[in-house]
């Protein structure tokens, strides 16, 4: 999505999109130690940000492609007139980048990580107009109502008319309906743990009847009636043969779970997509080093999930789950105790869900 640190070589610092010298705080030095300067997540238009390739499918050549179209794509249905449609969530980590020259906490991103939203691409035969984006929740700082926010949309089909989009909203455990020339949401309707496939059924006349959508973690199956676009209607559930234990189950439905933010907008796999990673810097709640020339939350880039086991102490401080104690960032020169028991895993696991839903997941505002 365009975003950096705001670094570069001294020459070409702006107080801008560039606010340190690179050279002196990354490589003369080691970034982690290197004192007084200040470092900002920011948007540098220069950087490639390539999203929809169209390709000829008679030649299989490269036709064009679509940048700046948002930061996790998730899937797309195309209609018969080259409408193309993208379920995607744009993520707001620039919203509070600015840790550096403002001083910007996780305040400032008033608990909306990412914009859920599906993005629309005109593309008829004489080439793609610019993107199109249909937000399905109100833009910060206003938020959805409670239980009527959409995150992380995932599957997405087009009716037979090429009039109403039919998508899931993974985060939500939702299926919803939206208009698709204006973007105007129509209905939703609640459906199983964590839906990512969604496909249509026609009915008489060719006219899209139902919905039949894949619950990921749930491993179930959801029958919906779209006799009526603006009011689906769940028909049968489908529960298919789950050989995963049922505390694993559990804890991937928490952690796709948006219902553990404040706003209900996103959740742990938002940025931490099937336990990996987003590839993005964040300005979180983490500590400042307590000595001179510490002067800002630095960014951090985001950890995968995936391989945690036997690797306490947790995060980029070793600060949550620590069953050694010692020094960290937050006490460089100190020696503080364990905040959990080593060889008791979810002593240490637990800490790290703690401290997470009490900050980045929660309203700080």
């Amino acid at each position: 999505n365009q975003s950096q640190l705001s670094g570069c070589i001294a020459g070409k610092i702006d107080g801008d999109i560039c606010t340190y010298d690179a050279v002196e705080h990354a490589f003369t030095n080691n970034n982690v130690l290197s004192l007084n300067y200040d470092a900002d997540i920011v948007k540098n238009p220069d950087l490639p940000d390539r999203d929809l390739f169209i390709f000829d499918t008679q030649t299989d050549e490269l036709v064009e492609i679509k940048e700046g179209l948002g930061t996790l794509l998730y899937d797309l249905t195309v209609d018969d007139n080259g409408r193309v449609f993208i379920a995607q969530a744009d993520a707001r980590n620039t919203a509070n980048g600015r840790s550096g020259t403002l001083k910007h906490g996780l305040g400032e991103m008033q608990n909306r990580a990412f914009l859920n939203q599906i993005t629309r691409v005109d593309c008829p035969d004489s080439g793609c107009t610019d993107a199109i984006f249909y937000d399905l929740e109100p833009l910060p700082p206003e938020n959805p109502e409670v239980g009527l926010a959409l995150a992380t949309p995932y599957g997405i089909q087009i009716s037979a008319d090429n009039k109403t989009l039919v998508a899931t909203a993974a985060g939500s455990d939702k299926l919803f309906t939206v208009d698709a020339t204006s973007g105007d949401l129509l209905g939703q309707v609640t459906v199983g743990s964590v839906p990512r496939a969604v496909a249509l059924q026609l009915g008489e006349q060719g006219v899209t009847a139902k919905a039949w959508v894949f619950n990921a973690v749930g491993n179930s199956v959801s029958v919906i009636d779209l006799s009526a676009l603006d009011a689906p209607q769940l028909e049968n559930t489908i529960t298919l043969e789950d050989p995963t234990e049922a505390m694993l189950k559990q804890g991937r439905k928490a952690f796709n779970s948006a219902s553990a933010s404040s706003t209900g907008t996103f959740s742990c796999a938002s940025c931490h997509p099937d336990g990996h990673t987003d590839q993005l810097l964040w300005v979180l709640k983490t500590p400042i080093c307590d000595i001179d020339g510490c002067t800002q939350i630095p960014p951090r880039l985001t950890m995968p999930v995936r391989g945690l086991r036997d690797s306490e102490p947790y995060h980029w401080d070793g600060i949550p789950g620590d069953p050694f104690g010692g020094n960290n960032t937050a006490n460089i020169n100190g020696d503080v105790l364990p905040n959990c028991e080593l060889g008791k895993q979810e002593t240490c696991a637990r800490f790290l869900v703690d401290a997470g839903l009490a900050t980045t997941m929660c309203d700080q505002n």
